[in-house]
């Protein structure tokens, strides 16, 4: 019998989670109960030794599948250096897979002639993870700029909604509309650029959803199999991390010259089919045949 396991997240996971920020913005709600607060507080006092804690409990986990498996599969080879600087044991025995694209069909360049002036973010709204907050941010940067003919819409649900839709309406920010749950097909089709502000990701199917449809992708350079489906101003656009005011400069340059913009989206359209089912299928069905 021969056994293959799938890490399908990053192992950077939790770290980046549950980060300093997280806690800090957790002690600082309004909302939140004076025990949450407490036990928020306690946490970043005592946060050196909580990531300690956490690495080795998230490195366990790994190495309890890595040590079964004839083969365990990571979604990026971007991954290896990050879990070789938490153990030096061989792992030979990783294989690497990407996602595939959540669509079968790839559009075509015509798409592009339908784009409109629409940011599109589509994620479960939970903001520690997701860092919804941050785009808020960036938008209000882009309207104080001037740039208000554009519009912002957030495809998703989640428990910090109530938070996000607070946010949207402080001053100075404009033209931001929650869909709620939806099927996002149709936002991506509309969109001409797309916002991921994710502390974290295992792989970022959004992304590639974007690239299919002639959406240029903007994402913070936050997580490791970023680098597997994006080349900086190539294919989309990468954002050193927590970096707004670079994250709000490439969105105006974008929004302001439609022809970098679309050359970027066309490029897209190409780069993506990398990800196509028929070549992730093979990559798994060559996987299986050689153990």
């Amino acid at each position: 019998m021969k056994y293959v396991t799938e890490y399908h997240n990053s192992i950077l996971l939790m770290e980046r989670t549950f980060s300093r920020h997280y806690w800090k913005w957790l002690a600082q709600q309004s909302e939140t109960s004076l025990r949450t607060k407490a036990l928020a507080r306690v946490r970043l006092i005592m946060y050196p030794l909580w990531l300690i804690h956490c690495r080795r409990a998230v490195l366990d986990n790994f190495l309890a599948n890595y040590r079964v498996a004839n083969a365990l599969v990571l979604l990026s080879k971007h991954e290896i250096p990050e879990i070789q600087k938490l153990t030096d044991m061989d792992l030979a025995r990783c294989k690497v897979i990407n996602n595939p694209l959540s669509w079968e069909k790839i559009e075509g360049e015509q798409i592009l002639d339908g784009k409109k002036k629409q940011v599109l973010i589509v994620s479960r709204l939970y903001n520690p993870e997701k860092r919804l907050d941050r785009a808020m941010k960036i938008w209000k940067i882009l309207a104080k700029r001037g740039l208000t003919d554009w519009q912002l819409i957030i495809v998703g649900a989640g428990v910090h909604e109530a938070y996000l839709k607070t946010l949207s309406c402080e001053p100075g920010l404009k033209n931001v509309v929650f869909t709620g749950r939806q099927a996002p097909y149709p936002y991506y089709r509309d969109a001409a650029l797309f916002m991921m502000t994710s502390a974290v990701e295992g792989w970022g199917l959004t992304l590639t959803e974007s690239m299919q449809t002639g959406v240029v992708p903007i994402a913070f350079d936050s997580y490791p199999a970023l680098h597997d489906i994006i080349t900086d101003r190539y294919d989309g656009c990468i954002i050193p991390d927590d970096d707004l005011e670079a994250y709000a400069n490439c969105m105006e340059e974008l929004m302001c010259n439609p022809e970098e913009r679309e050359r970027i989206a066309r490029n897209g359209l190409v780069s993506c089919r990398r990800f196509e089912i028929n070549i992730i299928v093979e990559q798994w069905a060559t996987l299986i045949e050689s153990l």
